[in-house]
């Protein structure tokens, strides 16, 4: 009879999942930042906004291959065994991302949030229009909570001198200022109903 050590079995299991996870992160970059819930069962997902709409959806499958053939077994490393897993990794957080980046396009196209800049890329018009469409929420001290930015690098190196051009312009710092104000009582309004209603 072959011993089994099923002790041992679970830490090694343990250590690649949390590895797997690790490395999940790391690929989605950014993304991982974003808030997520464990559900352990249902079938469908409700996603609540700011402004009190809601949308539901079924669960996307996201599946990778992790396999190890017979014959690799007599050479068989941990540094092997963490490259497949690292393989596995980077797959599902491709998928998440490519998912995740979806999701957002077909979210803003059925709200209208598209901004068409006609081929011009973000210059500060389409910067501050932007701005003025998205949900800015503030910390304790009052201090704004961005959002990220995601551009193509490509795009990022067309924009950054211009872009770090912006803060001399009063006209540009003007309007800024004022639709970040406008955010501030748009944010504090949504946290007085928030408040009444719990």
């Amino acid at each position: 009879m072959i011993p089994d050590f099923p002790m041992q079995k679970a830490k090694i299991r343990e250590f690649f999942d949390r590895f797997l996870l690790e490395k999940q992160h790391e690929y989605l970059g950014f993304l991982s930042s974003i808030p997520s819930r464990t559900h352990h069962e249902g079938e469908r997902w409700t996603m609540k906004r700011a402004d009190g709409s809601s949308d539901s959806s079924e669960y996307n499958t996201l599946e990778t291959v992790f396999s190890i053939d017979i014959n690799d077994v007599p050479t068989l490393t941990l540094d092997k065994v963490m490259q497949k897993l690292d393989d596995a990794a980077r797959e599902m957080a491709k998928q998440m991302s490519q998912g995740i980046y979806k999701s957002i396009n077909e979210l803003t196209q059925k709200y209208d949030q598209v901004i068409d800049s006609k081929g011009k890329g973000l210059t500060k018009e389409t910067f501050l229009e932007t701005f003025e469409r998205v949900t800015i929420s503030f910390d304790k001290q009052g201090n704004p909570i961005f959002p990220s930015l995601i551009m193509h690098p490509n795009t990022w190196e067309r924009v950054r001198e211009d872009a770090a051009s912006w803060d001399d312009d009063p006209d540009f710092k003007t309007r800024h200022a004022a639709i970040l104000e406008s955010k501030r009582i748009e944010w504090s309004d949504r946290e007085s109903r928030r408040k009444l209603v719990d």
